[in-house]
């Protein structure tokens, strides 16, 4: 992959860099046009100790193929995880094809601010994808599958990781979902929303209580502005895990809403 050659932007601990064919989260508004490329939002993932690079991109419909080959090895189909991932990834990627087919997907936060404005009670579903150029056996390694609803919150109706990074194996992947959520939760910014609500499943109810800082989560989940600035006090993207682990020792827990 080729990427443009020009100067970082910094915003957030992302960097964001031009890129000739990925339509991406392009966080500064107002910055792409027709005849320009979209920008690239960057961040990293760990493989065991060791930061991998990954870009978070808004699906399109050539992305989808990659997304409907998500397999797993026999020695691990059993696994709840693993289990979760494969249903989460059929259910968001006939779910987007459904609102595309409605012209209710978004593929770029630009239309999605179009679809707003043209509509301000409209409901938009977008996916977000995590792009990793050096992950075998599919370059997509995590997913969310979101809708912006008609009074201006988001849906978290779908998050997972390729099943290689969500059940046991040689190879520890981390991270993926952390930088999903630092990502929506910018855009939810940018869009000027001020709650975030999903469902939580007996799997990924403990990742949501810790990342958010809430006191519980059941099968449901609602962020307000307190949880959504614990997350983003405790997970910088260019944070180490040491740092993680100490402000987590530092910072009271958000009140669950």
């Amino acid at each position: 992959m080729t990427h443009v050659k020009a100067a970082p932007a910094r915003w957030g601990g992302f960097s964001l860099y031009k890129h000739p064919t990925l339509t991406i989260c392009q966080i500064f508004p107002n910055r792409t046009t027709n005849n320009q490329p979209d920008f690239v939002m960057k961040t990293s993932v760990y493989l065991d100790d060791r930061r991998m690079p990954v870009e978070i991109v808004f699906a399109k419909k050539c992305h989808l193929e990659f997304l409907d080959h998500w397999r797993c090895s026999e020695d691990v189909e059993d696994d709840p995880h693993v289990s979760d991932s494969l249903e989460f990834c059929h259910r968001a990627s006939k779910r987007w094809r459904y609102y595309r087919s409605l012209n209710d997907a978004a593929i770029s936060p630009e239309q999605l601010r179009k679809k707003i404005r043209a509509n301000p009670k409209a409901e938009i579903a977008f996916l977000l994808l995590v792009i990793a150029e050096w992950h075998e056996p599919s370059r997509i390694l995590g997913f969310c599958f979101c809708r912006r609803t008609w009074c201006n919150h988001l849906a978290l109706d779908f998050m997972a990781v390729h099943p290689s990074a969500a059940g046991p194996g040689e190879r520890h992947i981390s991270g993926v979902g952390t930088a999903l959520i630092s990502a929506m939760l910018r855009l939810a910014r940018q869009l000027k929303i001020k709650t975030i609500w999903g469902e939580a499943t007996c799997n990924s109810n403990g990742f949501y209580r810790k990342v958010f800082g809430l006191k519980g989560v059941s099968d449901y989940f609602i962020i307000k502005r307190s949880a959504m600035r614990y997350f983003l006090s405790h997970y910088k993207p260019t944070a180490s895990r040491r740092h993680r682990k100490q402000r987590q020792q530092q910072l009271p827990l958000a009140k669950a809403a």
